[in-house]
This record gives C-alpha cells, structure tokens and sequence, in this order.
C-alpha cells in the first residue's frame, strides 16, 4: 500500500480515549449528509486518493476535538477552525467539498454547547462513516498526527505575522 501501514484507527476509537465525560444515557445523532453520499464518494475514489481524503478527515478529527474541548471550557480556539477550512478547500471534489462544507458549518455555528454537541456528534458520526466505507485504505495514525501538529503550527504562525 505505497508505504501505508495498516492501521485500523477510528474516530470512535478516538473519542473512546478522550477524557471527556458524555452522558449515561445513548444519543443517536445523523451524519451530516446522508451515509449513501458518504458511500458514494469514498466508493469512487482510486486506492491513493482514499488515503489523501482519509489522512485529512483523521487531522480535522484531531482539530475538532480540540476545538471542542477549547469551546466547551469557554475559550474556543479558532486556529482549528481555521485549520479545518483550509483542509475543507484541499480537493476539488464536489462530495468532498460538500462533505467539508456541511462539517464546517456544523462547527462554525454559535449554537449553545448542548445543541452543538450534537452537531459535533453529527460530525464524528459522518467521518466514522468515511473511514468505515474505507476500512482497507486506512492511513498511519502516527504519520496523520505528525502532519496535523505540523499543519496547526504553520497556521498559529500564519495568525501571528
């Protein structure tokens, strides 16, 4: 797999690691756009292109779960909105940006924490989808984090000039 490592690394189990304390009880929430357009984007991908798109979704997980651990303290950090915007604009696709343009609105709106939370839920739910209609393409989880610190760097430092 051009050097991909197989490594099976799903937001839930992401989530599942987070210190972050949810309620007791089961929330269903939809994917931001219906699973069969999930599908049918990932399904038209080539091999290496799954990869690209899977390697963002993994960094705009990491930067969505910051930036709701950031909001839900009261002091949101716009450096991982900024970086999910740039990601959403990476790909011409129209399922991709449509795809990215729906998470970014999700996480851009001024809901109260308890109504954006589900939309965050939303969020999680849609990019599990992607990396479960491209279970076999999955890339490295350590390489993804490595490029996503990197990435968050060049924008605090774009930010600060």
């Amino acid at each position: 797999m051009d050097g991909w490592q197989a490594c099976l690394v799903c937001p839930s189990e992401i989530m599942a690691s987070l210190p972050i304390y949810l309620p007791e009880e089961h929330i269903s929430v939809p994917c931001v756009v219906p699973e069969s357009e999930i599908r049918a984007f990932i399904g038209e991908l080539r091999n290496r292109e799954t990869q690209v798109v899977l390697a963002r979704l993994m960094i705009v997980v990491f930067a969505a779960i910051e930036f709701m651990q950031s909001r839900v303290a009261g002091k949101p950090d716009e450096t991982r909105l900024a970086l999910i915007k740039q990601i959403a604009r990476e790909d011409k696709n129209k399922r991709y940006r449509h795809m990215m343009d729906e998470i970014v609105g999700v996480l851009c709106s001024g809901k109260e924490v308890e109504e954006w939370m589900k939309g965050f839920g939303s969020v999680c739910m849609t990019i599990g989808r992607a990396f479960e209609c491209a279970s076999k393409s999955l890339p490295d989880y350590a390489e993804v984090r490595s490029t996503y610190q990197q990435r968050l760097e060049q924008i605090r430092q774009g930010s600060n000039a």
